[in-house]
């Protein structure tokens, strides 16, 4: 071999390795990509946050006990599964300091785990834990302490396991860019864990979350169920926590006086020793009262110690040891008897940062707390030249609130001081000045609510889909939160005349929506938006105790929004899954129904399609699909079953010429095509769509997703249209299992489904059972819809039907009158709420003149159910 030839091989060869290394590289970086999407898809929440900022909280030489206490080591080790309890819940009053001894415990866990880093050697254990806060939503979800104690479980890990990549690549084929229940994420966490040598999973303020029954349960299911996780949980002595931890083995340590007190000794020491005057009588003399008098609240030491820190002289300080208060609350009255002695200008403010620091849902910013202290409730605006600055609002009502300069924010010191101030009794021994300052929750949303609603109507906000949050800080937080406010408010006219205002543009209602989606960092934004609107017309016609649940045109707004937000630059937002826009597309086409207002429904489609998306005016783009599906539902519901199909059949083809063959897109379709071809009662083809549709499921989501268990239900429908009734009723069992575990029993779904299964066993005959099962169902939906809803008196006249039916067969003329009964009951309502001349009370008119025997019959009416 030549030289040249030579040369030529080693740099063929070099070149070689370094195409080698650049995919690497770029594999390196994609999995890098990849991880860090399924962790911010998981959680939005640092919990090592809250962890460093109670580290520098706590007193050196405070919490080493915990270590040397037995039931603490007994859980840590576990050794002995038979008498060791991998549970242990540590309880105690409100400023026991619960928060700073559960982050002692993580401290010393993880220190623990480096020391015998070399012993475990790859199979590190792992530490995953949570700070509750009442204060902020999120932080107080199940959903997210699920997401971020699988984050943490998983991030040491060199590869992510395999469950949690497949629940990530599920949920983007939805389109779902954060975790939601349909992720089925407590089935992922128990894969993480199996497969883990140790887990610690540290929760504290479970008392804090907004469902402390349902967190235990779930948490102390997991850590039953593998020997390898030790579960601690840190919360006051809640009887729903203790009743959730009564049904499995666990430790306990309660945070009594005596086990605490040494700490605290320590604690004031130390804190004493740093104020002025030490090594006086004086400085003994607070030792001595703060002592006794704290009753083994750490929040207490230090407020006394703070107290004192005010002091100018020796006599000052005695007199502040003299007027130390009892518990808590006495230092709280204190606070506030001492802001009532501040001028009206301070006092006013005092107030109002008082209120949006404990009412609002998360931790607001300076930037957005200063906007809505400026907010002039007399003259109903903001004003520029009110806004307070920041070293005021500080000194003003510290110690009760306190500031975070690495978020930015503005927070309670503790939970109990929001507490305090929403209490409706027991301060007879404060004085006006006080009690000035406390607060109902009503009136503090209330308050509330009219600042972001006025906020939402300035000029530069009310129609623009993206707001300046410079110069308007408080427009994104009146975006997400204004319906909470609202629908949490006390009624009153002149803020209901407010509401009215804003939503009486329906550009103004459309446009809230889309920022509403454009800033959502939650699953599934459009159920979101449908509760919010339910609510607050829930609050809206409290006065008249309407319990109609009628949202049409609360859902035409979602839908109108839907279609402008094809419009913009699809950079500019999270996608929204065609599965999604269905979930709602289907409330909307029940709700239109109802309201015998689906012409209207099918004009917005019909327009938006012959309008064209902006940057792809072709009326053949995948992009329109969805749009042919919603309009094909629409037609279905107009009884115009032909023309449905044929829309459903033009978006199948767009969708096969432009989509892979397992989308999930061409499912929903297909399951469109099913339900059209069972309503013109071509079952076998009807069958075989469903089957289709299953099958490109099932080749990527488990058979707890909700599509699955949607397609189930109505291949159960096709099964009972042709008599196989076993078939259906297998099929709608199953689809039940599965929806009472994602959403609950009373979820509007199952009890829907409930509504499949007793139609099968009234097909089938089995009449008593059917009634067993409509009876719990007309319970569910009064209790879940509302007497008044259309669903809840249908389920009135599926009663009645079957009465009629057992009637019939028996002869007996007592189930006639009970038929009569139910259908009147129904009919009754029916007139009132939908009007005499809705196809329902026409159907059941029709019903009760042929059972009473009158001559007349009623219209029959086709009723089109989805």
């Amino acid at each position: 071999m030549d030289a040249s030839t030579k040369q030529i091989q080693q740099l063929v060869g070099t070149i070689a390795l370094d195409n080698v290394d650049l995919v690497n590289r770029a594999d390196s970086r994609d999995a890098y990509r990849t991880k860090d999407a399924i962790l911010k898809w998981l959680t939005q929440v640092d919990p090592s946050e809250d962890y460093y900022r109670a580290l520098k909280r706590r007193s050196p030489g405070t919490g080493v006990w915990l270590q040397d206490d037995p039931r603490f080591r007994s859980w840590r080790h576990c050794t002995n599964p038979s008498t060791d309890r991998s549970i242990l819940w540590v309880h105690g009053r409100p400023g026991s300091g619960k928060t700073v001894l559960s982050t002692t415990a993580i401290e010393q866990l993880q220190l623990k785990l480096d020391d015998n880093l070399e012993i475990l050697e790859n199979k590190m254990a792992s530490v995953a834990y949570f700070y509750c806060d009442s204060g902020d939503t999120r932080k107080r979800s199940t959903l997210e302490i699920l997401g971020s104690i699988l984050a943490q479980l998983i991030v040491p890990l060199h590869d992510f396991p395999n469950e949690v990549n497949e629940a990530y690549h599920r949920a983007r084929k939805y389109g779902r860019q954060h975790l939601s229940t349909a992720d089925d994420i407590v089935s992922v966490i128990k894969h993480v864990v199996k497969d883990s040598p140790t887990c610690y999973i540290i929760i504290d303020g479970i008392d804090e979350c907004s469902d402390p029954a349902d967190v235990t349960k779930i948490f102390a299911d997991i850590a039953t169920g593998y020997h390898n996780l030790r579960l601690a949980l840190f919360s006051r002595n809640l009887p729903t926590i203790a009743f959730g931890l009564d049904k499995v083995s666990h430790a306990m340590i309660e945070l009594e006086p005596s086990l605490v007190q040494p700490d605290i000794d320590s604690f004031l020491t130390k804190s004493l020793n740093d104020l002025p005057g030490r090594g006086t009588g004086a400085q003994d003399q607070a030792f001595s009262k703060l002592s006794n008098a704290s009753g083994g609240m750490f929040l207490y030491a230090a407020l006394g110690v703070q107290s004192l820190a005010e002091a100018i002289d020796s006599q000052s300080v005695v007199d502040a040891i003299e007027s130390m208060p009892e518990g808590l609350n006495g230092f709280y009255g204190q606070i506030l008897e001492r802001l009532g002695s501040q001028s009206i200008r301070r006092r006013y403010l005092a107030r109002r940062i008082l209120l949006w620091v404990c009412c609002t849902t998360r931790p607001l910013s300076w930037k957005e707390l200063q906007c809505a202290l400026s907010w002039d409730e007399t003259k109903g605006v903001f004003m520029e030249d009110q806004r307070p600055f920041k070293d005021a609002v500080l000194d003003l009502c510290a110690p009760l609130i306190e500031y975070r300069p690495e978020k930015d924010t503005f927070h309670a010191v503790h939970t109990s001081v929001r507490e305090f101030l929403w209490k409706s009794h027991g301060f007879d021994s404060m004085s006006a000045k006080a009690t000035q300052f406390l607060m109902t929750e009503s009136h503090a949303h209330q308050t509330i609510a009219e600042a972001v609603l006025a906020s939402l109507s300035l000029p530069d906000v009310i129609y623009n889909t993206t707001v300046d949050d410079f110069r308007y800080p408080l427009a994104r937080y009146s975006t997400e939160n204004w319906c909470h406010h609202l629908s949490s408010a006390s009624f009153e006219e002149n803020l209901c005349h407010k509401y009215d205002k804003f939503v009486d543009s329906s550009l103004a209602r459309s446009t809230w929506i889309i920022r509403f989606i454009l800033s959502n960092k939650q699953s599934f934004p459009l159920q979101r938006i449908a509760k919010y609107q339910k609510q607050v017309n829930d609050w809206k016609y409290r006065k008249e105790s309407s319990t109609t649940t009628f949202a049409a045109e609360d859902l035409a707004d979602i839908q109108r929004a839907l279609i402008e937000l094809d419009q913009l630059d699809l950079g500019q937002v999270e996608s929204i899954s065609n599965f999604e826009r269905d979930l709602i597309i289907r409330d909307l086409a029940r709700a239109f129904t109802m309201a015998g207002k689906v012409d209207q429904a099918i004009d917005m489609f019909e327009r938006a399609l012959s309008q064209g998306l902006q940057g792809d005016p072709s009326p053949e783009s995948v992009r329109t699909t969805w749009l042919l599906n919603s309009l094909g539902i629409m037609y279905d519901q107009k009884n115009l079953t032909d023309l449905a199909l044929q829309t459903q059949l033009k978006a199948l083809s767009i969708q096969k010429r432009f989509l892979p063959p397992d989308h999930l897109d061409l499912a929903l379709t297909l399951n469109e095509l099913g339900r059209e071809t069972r309503h013109l009662e071509r079952y076998s083809e009807s069958e075989q769509y469903h089957l289709r549709a299953l099958n490109i499921l099932r080749q990527s989501l488990p058979e707890t997703d909700l599509q699955i268990i949607w397609t189930l239900n109505t291949l159960a429908r096709c099964y009972r249209f042709q008599g196989r009734y076993p078939e259906a009723l297998t099929l709608h069992e199953l689809a039940l299992s599965g929806q009472i575990k994602l959403m609950g029993e009373d979820h509007p779904h199952p009890i829907r489904t409930l509504s499949d299964i007793a139609k099968v066993l009234k097909a089938q005959g089995k009449f008593t059972e059917a009634l067993e099962i409509m009876g719990d169902m007309y319970e569910r939906r009064v209790r879940v819809l509302g007497k008044d809803n259309p669903d809840t008196l249908w389920t009135m006249n599926d009663i009645g039907m079957v009465w009629e039916e057992i009637g019939m067969q028996s002869g007996d003329v007592e189930c006639r009158r009970k038929a009569i009964e139910w259908h009147e009951k129904a009919w009754e309502v029916q007139v009132r709420v939908l009007g005499e001349e809705h196809k329902h009370t026409v159907w059941s008119r029709g019903v009760l003149e042929r059972l009473k025997g009158i001559d007349r019959m009623g219209d029959a009416v086709t009723i089109p159910w989805l």
